[in-house]
């Protein structure tokens, strides 16, 4: 229903815009936070693989590229589920784009 006069609209407005910058400083912060979270978990888990394995020069040559496709599977695998999610219902709302913004440039 919408207000009927004009001075209820542009409050109705502002009210919307200030809930919008509140929901993308709560989706950039919890994307930055995730992200830094999953970065240091996957190097903690990488390092300890490459303290894991046999001291032969291949066997620590390996962990590196290993690492690296490890971790382009998960990013690939994210933005699958994410666009998934995204597009459930077949279009992308704002609430969406916001998520999609933040959460790529975090990954």
């Amino acid at each position: 229903q919408m207000s009927s006069s004009p001075n209820e609209r542009l409050q109705h407005f502002r009210l919307a815009e200030r809930l919008m910058h509140d929901i993308q400083l709560d989706t950039h912060a919890a994307a930055v936070l995730m992200g830094h979270v999953t970065g240091f978990a996957a190097v903690n888990a990488w390092g300890f693989l490459q303290q894991a394995v046999p001291r032969t020069f291949w066997c620590c040559a390996a962990v590196p590229p290993l690492s690296f496709l490890g971790i382009s599977w998960v990013y690939k695998a994210t933005r699958y589920v994410r666009h998934k999610k995204t597009f459930a219902d077949g279009e992308e709302d704002e609430y969406e784009v916001v998520w999609g913004e933040h959460v790529a440039e975090t990954e």
